[in-house]
């Protein structure tokens, strides 16, 4: 319980940070990479990117996601969250992307996100965006 109201918290402060730099996330296209609860793990429940897509559903964000465990069940409820194959497929024309886990976890190099219509890397790990 104490760790998904700390996602919740976690998730809520994030898309308040994004808003604050990018304004409205209505019709952006946000690139969720990582979305178990931890790399390495097909634990999905109570994850971080769970509580996340809820709150950019929430903002109107269209949401491409790629984790390299694949996508559970849990997840296929929600209407404006898209799954692609691939990391590299996610980036393409993404105007915002969030890494849910670290990037070395992730199978991508730093010239994957010379994919993205607006350079914005918003990495929870570092603290801070890229």
């Amino acid at each position: 319980k104490a760790i998904s109201v700390s996602n919740e918290e976690h998730a809520h402060q994030l898309v308040k940070q994004i808003r604050s730099r990018l304004g409205s996330l209505k019709g952006k296209k946000v690139a969720l990479l990582g979305l178990s609860y931890k790399p390495g793990v097909r634990n999905f429940e109570d994850s971080f990117s769970f509580r996340l897509i809820q709150k950019l559903e929430e903002e109107m964000a269209q949401i491409f996601a790629y984790d390299p465990n694949g996508l559970p069940r849990s997840f296929s409820n929600h209407s404006k969250l898209v799954v692609k194959k691939s990391g590299r497929e996610v980036l393409e024309g993404a105007d915002l992307c969030i890494l849910a886990h670290p990037l070395e976890s992730l199978n991508l190099k730093k010239q994957d996100f010379k994919r993205m219509a607006r350079p914005f890397i918003f990495d929870p790990w570092q603290g801070d965006s890229v």
